[in-house]
């Protein structure tokens, strides 16, 4: 992945994660973080996340690592 690409998507991923509302919309939004987390990293498509709470932090992780990484 270029340096381009990959801060495009850190920066659609950073948007996307402020997007999420405080309370978030439970059992339909996990599944969907974990879709996505599966296609991001399919390593982890075993690891299924037990609540909300754990599907946000896990993004916010990942937001973490790619910003640092991009050195944003």
């Amino acid at each position: 992945m270029s340096t381009t690409v990959a801060q495009r998507f850190a920066e659609q991923l950073a948007h996307a994660h402020a997007a999420v509302p405080t309370a978030l919309p439970g059992p339909a939004f996990c599944a969907l973080a974990e879709q996505v987390l599966a296609v991001l990293f399919p390593e982890r498509a075993t690891q299924r996340l037990p609540t909300a709470d754990a599907v946000a932090a896990t993004l916010h992780q990942l937001q973490a690592e790619l910003t640092t990484l991009l050195g944003l």
